[in-house]
């Protein structure tokens, strides 16, 4: 098969619903790293979300950003307004064995739950932002909003890195993670992966 053209079946995205197109898009665009998302309200409510819809914007200055859908009223999620409101986040990477306490942070709650206790999730204060940590997360990376636009139906919030906090463990001596050790997933279509099988190319 390899560099024979495969039978493709094409589909124009003017011919499908948005359900058409989010069905593509998350089975295509994998694996998908998941931002499991710590922000606080303007009330000092502590929120704690994940999201697949999420990545690097820049390494200089470290930008990431995040792709937030509507919650099931049509409304701006938790997050969002938390993040307009202070402009501050935190983006804590999920290992394996924290998959089952993030699935519990998908649920949506009223906004004054304090989802961190909700779910039984430690947390840990940062340095740079108001918002908590995840304690357990191997990785997290504290945010300030850069900005906000919304190119379609979704937003995406654009924030610059002010501080990394990784594992001791986790960083070697030439400023590289151990990624293996992480056991980081992600997602495809609706279902989770465990990245334990990286290769590399001359």
């Amino acid at each position: 098969m390899n560099g024979q053209e495969v039978p493709m079946v094409t589909l124009p995205s003017a011919s499908m619903d948005s359900v058409g197109h989010f069905k593509l898009l998350t089975a295509s665009v994998v694996p998908r790293p998941i931002a499991w998302t710590s922000t606080l309200s303007r009330a000092g409510v502590r929120n704690l979300a994940p999201f697949s819809f999420y990545t690097v914007v820049s390494t200089t200055p470290p930008m990431l950003a995040l792709t937030l859908e509507l919650d099931s009223t049509g409304r701006p999620k938790d997050t969002q307004r938390n993040i307009e409101d202070t402009g501050e986040f935190v983006v804590n990477v999920v290992s394996a064995d924290q998959a089952e306490q993030m699935n519990r942070t998908s649920v949506e709650s009223p906004a004054d739950v304090d989802e961190f206790q909700l779910t039984g999730v430690d947390s840990a204060p940062s340095l740079h932002v108001r918002a908590p940590r995840v304690a357990g997360a191997r990785i997290s990376m504290e945010c300030v909003l850069h900005s906000v636009i919304r190119p379609g139906s979704d937003s995406v919030l654009i924030g610059r890195i002010e501080v990394f906090h990784v594992a001791e463990n986790l960083l070697l001596p030439n400023g590289h993670i151990d990624v293996d050790q992480m056991e980081v997933i992600g997602r495809v279509d609706s279902r989770f992966i465990r990245v334990s099988s990286a290769f590399r190319l001359p």
